[in-house]
């Protein structure tokens, strides 16, 4: 959705699927990212993009094993999946927009008194 609204409005954007990029081992529980080939695909298909003043979109978690079988890296695995391609590409930030009702007092899944902050200010 991101990289068709980005194009919507002008700015070039392409989606990337993880499943190009994210290269992970064929563990069958909590797969992890294999670094170097993973640099190289980030290299070799999303810098291209990024050099041609493309905006390259990516979502989720999702990867894929060295024989192409889709996999995921776990719990937290779209912010860490997020850190992973800027690292690869040499970013000098990421940005993790997320869909969460708001901001919270307490983390909701562990603190059944969590509260919705309703006003909030930089301070």
């Amino acid at each position: 959705m991101v990289a068709a609204a980005f194009s919507a409005l002008g700015q070039p954007s392409a989606l990337v699927g993880f499943r190009e990029w994210l290269v992970t081992d064929s563990a069958p529980h909590a797969r992890a990212p294999q670094f170097e080939e993973t640099t190289r695909e980030l290299q070799s298909k999303v810098a291209p993009l990024v050099a041609a003043g493309q905006s390259a979109g990516h979502g989720g978690f999702i990867g894929a094993s060295k024989a192409g079988i889709t996999t995921t890296i776990g719990r937290g695995g779209s912010d860490y999946s997020a850190a992973i391609a800027g690292a690869g590409l040499g970013a000098e930030r990421i940005e993790i927009w997320t869909d969460v009702g708001g901001m919270n007092d307490d983390r909701p899944r562990m603190s059944a008194d969590a509260r919705r902050i309703k006003v909030i200010s930089f301070e």
